[in-house]
């Protein structure tokens, strides 16, 4: 590989660390910003959303970081002169396929071995569309819902009892 195509590599990884930097502090952050002050008189529909959104986090974090040495794991590599060699049989990697997969170790050839570890997806694309929770979970009513029935149609139980009638 010539020297200038390695040189856009190398600034296409750099920019994609310098971006993943940022998303991992954004999460952290994220994560770090609390929703409730008290779970006292939260719904357990609340705090169920509240625990599958930390978990999510945590998990893309966890992908964000495995991604993160995988770049740097890249750069070592373009530093000591083995990067765009395939790890199995020592061949050269195609130029088009750093291009798409530049933290790459394998050819093509060997690409079945690991690259379900290797692809990346951007998690920015992953957020969660509240409008269609909301309506889904709306369906089953909240803890306001009840209570508010519950005075609407408070009704004796038994109305339906004459007051002349003996009871035995």
């Amino acid at each position: 590989m010539d020297k200038e195509k390695q040189k856009n590599l190398k600034k296409m990884l750099e920019s994609e660390l310098k971006n993943l930097h940022e998303i991992v502090k954004r999460h952290k952050e994220e994560t770090l910003a609390s929703t409730e002050l008290s779970h006292y008189d939260n719904h357990p529909g609340d705090e169920g959303s509240d625990l599958y959104n930390e978990e999510l986090q945590q998990a893309l974090n966890e992908k964000d970081r495995q991604y993160l040495e995988e770049i740097k794991a890249a750069l070592t590599r373009m530093e000591i002169g083995t990067y765009g060699k395939c790890e199995v049989c020592g061949k050269p990697i195609a130029y088009a396929r750093l291009e798409a997969l530049p933290t790459t170790t394998t050819c093509i050839d060997h690409a079945d071995t690991d690259e379900a570890d290797q692809t990346y997806h951007s998690k920015e694309g992953l957020a969660v569309d509240d409008v269609d929770a909301l309506a889904q979970l709306e369906e089953f009513g909240s803890s306001d819902s009840k209570a508010e029935q519950s005075k609407q149609t408070t009704k004796d139980p038994f109305d339906h009892v004459s007051k002349d009638s003996k009871h035995v």
